[in-house]
């Protein structure tokens, strides 16, 4: 599945220098796996590797690149699939996601900074339409709340609390 995932409701706020920490959206690869236990109820695993640019916005010295951070991001999530028609499936599912930041590289004059591991839950949305046989075509939306985390080093401290909308396309097989 193919992600568009931009962050939401940002707040932060750059003690000292003031400012707030900017991340633009991204476009990632996913993978996604569902298994249904019942004609209706599926348990989905999700996961993906993001790298993120983190930028400081605002500040009284101007905006500036902080670095790169790059993620591991597993879910798990529980799925109510509707049947309104053989071919048209929606469905609405709810789950929890755990990040784990893999590497953290920070931009040219950039002291060392850490982004802490996060568990955060999933809102989700989709649709899945049959095309032939046992292929689909997918779309979801995904609304993630995460929870305030920190990021700092040695030149900052800041807190970040923002959720993320991931909204994705994708081709399915059903066995």
């Amino acid at each position: 599945m193919a992600l568009d995932i931009r962050q939401t409701n940002v707040r932060s706020e750059v003690p000292d220098i003031g400012g707030k920490i900017d991340i633009p959206p991204i476009i990632q690869p996913g993978l996604d796996i569902s298994y249904f236990v019942t004609d209706h109820w599926a348990v989905e695993f999700q996961g993906g590797i993001a790298k993120n640019d983190y930028r400081i916005a605002g500040s009284a010295i101007g905006d500036f690149d902080i670095g790169s951070v790059e993620t591991l991001s597993l879910g798990l999530t529980l799925q109510y699939h509707f049947r309104p028609t053989p071919n048209l499936k929606p469905y609405l599912g709810v789950g929890l996601i755990h990040t784990r930041t893999r590497a953290v590289k920070p931009a040219d004059n950039i002291p060392d900074f850490d982004v802490e591991d996060i568990n955060s839950v999933v809102l989700n949305a989709g649709v899945d339409y049959r095309l032939s046989g046992n292929w689909f075509a997918s779309a979801s939306l995904r609304y993630i709340l995460i929870p305030t985390y920190r990021a700092n080093g040695e030149a900052f401290d800041t807190e970040v609390k923002l959720n993320a909308l991931a909204s994705g396309i994708g081709l399915s097989y059903r066995f």
